[in-house]
């Protein structure tokens, strides 16, 4: 950091002490400065060393440094600034040093610099302050126009006398240069050459002019040259540019080409460049340019123009050229015209490179003279896509155009898919489609059926529809596509027709399983109420033979109810007398005036279960006999 400040002579300087204090002062309020003016080169860091004073019991609550004040209470606070706020810094204390800085000086920094503070009784601002300039360096030469051979002086100037004595650096192209005297300003060049141009500038410390002066030295041509674009061996086809190339000052105005072939000269043009487009053998040559200013005129030594060229008209052909059936022999050959020969030949299908990526194993590749031969001796639909060759030379690398190879092949791999896939009912619809592969596509399918040995032809299309299908349809179908290289059938698929079963739906069977359960019971309530009104009449009923003549045995049914108590009652008990075991029927006979008519009755006691919850009625079986006999009168008698 370069501190820059003005040595005043020592009475001045307690003069304006004196003065300053008396300026600023009011008792013990004071601030005081070490100068009253810097001068500081541009792009260094400046220190402006301060000290105020207070009175006793005053404790200071604010302190800053400022350039201006606008009407208000406060001037602008520096730290504040958007010009200064990143480059000011306060290096004092809120006790008695102000002392601040700024760095990265620009020639706008050149102005009065003040100092303010706050305490908790008062305010203070100088009323003077600290004067900053701002100086760069500045390099000045003797003469405007320097020629070869000349005395040269150069210059370093500032705008302010620096605090200290300077140490001065020369730069040359921003190359430090050698100074016999760096305590001095000036730099002596004697002798000048055009090898002396170029930009000077002088520093001061690290300091160094922003703007360097260019020293122009003027002389004739020199070094000239030509250089060919692009460099190398020139490629037919290409633009080639030929520039003309030479020292001078002041520069070359005029340039002036030739053609020398042989021992003819020709001149071809002028200018700096010379181009020639779309260039060919024949423009081969050597050549050369003059180069001319005020001082002087100097040609250039000569170059070869020797004109190569990379493959070119690089193109596939093909044998046989007209369609490929699958089977045959293909033979694709790469055409190319260069300079060098072609020295690599590559083959693409689909744009992948063969015989990196493909394991192709029926192919064959033959050097020729005019190309790379590529064959396929049995070709096979795999081998169908765009080929083309890429070709190269050391000048370059040309891909041809793609040629499609389309092989034809009849159709194959036939097959029939069923829609739909599950089982088919009668009365659906069902489709067949018939996939096939083939170049060119299938033109043609026919639907056939086999019934026994016969085949019925059923349709064409590649989709065959039975609507509404019945199991008479049912059956093997099969397919057929044709093109016109070929025919090819498919297997054959058997479509089984199966016959709806009925269902009946959940809510019906449980309104049928409601209504069983609410018919039941009806009918065992009104059987309960017919057996209670004939249980009493049963209770003592008698069997009575109407004909005296004749003697019946009845089989009597007789049923045990349980009741409640689990005991069977007389009024639980229902006996029937049938004659067949289901009914009693009355039984008559022919009175016989001789014997007596016995017939036994069979009298069957089965226990049922009443309603009430004892354990149920071991069966018993009894069998009871009655005879009945034939007497006179109303009175009958009984044997049990």
């Amino acid at each position: 950091m370069l501190y820059a400040a003005m040595h005043l002579k020592t009475a001045s300087f307690i003069f304006a002490s004196i003065l300053l204090k008396g300026v600023l002062g009011s008792g013990d309020w004071d601030v005081t400065f070490s100068t009253f003016s810097i001068c500081a080169l541009k792009g260094s860091s400046v220190v402006m060393p301060c000290n105020y004073s207070y009175p006793s019991g005053n404790t200071v609550k604010k302190t800053f440094w400022f350039i201006q004040w606008p009407s208000g209470p406060d001037p602008i606070d520096l730290t504040q600034d958007p010009n200064y706020s990143q480059r000011v810094n306060y290096l004092g204390d809120d006790q008695h040093n102000c002392t601040f800085s700024i760095r990265n000086l620009t020639e706008m920094d050149s102005t009065l610099y003040r100092f303010r503070f706050k305490t908790n009784t008062n305010k203070w601002a100088s009323e003077y302050g600290v004067t900053l300039s701002v100086t760069g360096l500045q390099v000045t030469v003797n003469q405007n126009n320097v020629t070869e051979g000349q005395n040269v002086t150069l210059t370093c100037r500032t705008n302010c006398s620096l605090s200290d004595p300077p140490t001065f650096i020369w730069y040359k192209n921003g190359n430090p240069t050698p100074n016999t005297n760096p305590v001095s300003s000036v730099l002596y060049l004697l002798s000048v050459s055009s090898e002396d141009s170029g930009n000077y500038s002088c520093a001061v410390g690290s300091f160094e002019t922003l703007l360097p002066l260019f020293l122009n030295v003027n002389y004739s041509p020199k070094n000239t040259s030509v250089s060919v674009s692009p460099s190398g061996d020139i490629v037919e086809g290409s633009s080639v540019t030929l520039t003309c190339s030479s020292k001078a000052n002041p520069p070359v105005y005029r340039y002036t080409w030739f053609k020398k072939k042989v021992t003819e000269i020709s001149q071809k043009g002028s200018g700096q460049s010379y181009t020639i487009t779309n260039i060919t053998s024949e423009d081969s040559g050597q050549y050369y340019c003059n180069s001319e200013n005020t001082y002087g005129a100097k040609n250039s030594s000569q170059v070869d123009v020797n004109v190569r060229y990379a493959p070119k008209n690089v193109s596939v052909s093909i044998n046989p050229s007209g369609e490929i059936l699958e089977g045959s022999s293909v033979t694709l050959t790469c055409n190319s015209k260069a300079n060098p020969p072609v020295d690599t030949y590559t083959w693409f299908k689909n744009g992948a490179e063969i015989l990196q990526n493909y394991n192709i194993t029926n192919i064959t590749i033959v050097n020729s003279s005019t190309g790379e031969v590529y064959i396929i001796p049995i070709i096979i639909s795999d081998n169908s896509g765009q080929y083309y060759c890429m070709v190269k030379n050391k000048y370059g690398t040309v891909n041809s155009a793609s040629l499609s190879v389309n092989v034809l092949y009849a159709p194959r791999n036939t097959s029939i898919s069923v829609s739909p896939f599950e089982e088919i009912m009668e009365g659906s619809s069902v489709t067949l489609t018939c996939s096939s592969k083939a170049n060119p596509p299938v033109d043609t399918y026919t639907w056939f059926r086999k019934i026994g040995g016969e085949i019925l032809k059923k349709g064409s299309g590649q989709n065959y529809t039975i609507s509404n299908i019945t199991s008479v349809e049912g059956g093997e179908y099969y397919c057929e596509a044709m093109t016109r290289l070929g025919v090819h059938n498919s297997t054959s698929v058997i479509i089984i027709v199966g016959t709806p079963t009925f269902v009946i739906p959940s809510f019906i069977i449980g309104i049928v399983i409601g209504s069983t359960i609410a018919f039941i019971f009806v009918i065992v309530y009104m059987g309960s109420k017919i057996f209670r009104s004939l249980k009493k009449t049963e209770r003592d009923e008698q069997v009575t033979i109407q004909d005296s003549n004749c003697a019946v045995y009845a089989n009597v049914l007789a049923v045990g109810m349980r009741g409640p108590s689990g005991q069977t009652s007389g009024e639980q008990e229902k006996t029937h007398v049938t004659s067949d075991q289901k009914e009693m029927k009355r039984s008559s006979c022919t009175p016989s005036n001789t014997e007596e008519d016995v017939q036994y009755a069979h009298v069957q006691f089965s226990p049922h279960r009443g309603k009430g919850t004892g354990p149920p009625v071991q069966t018993v079986e009894n069998t009871i006999y009655s005879e009945i006999c034939n007497v006179q009168g109303d009175n009958a008698k009984s044997d049990v």
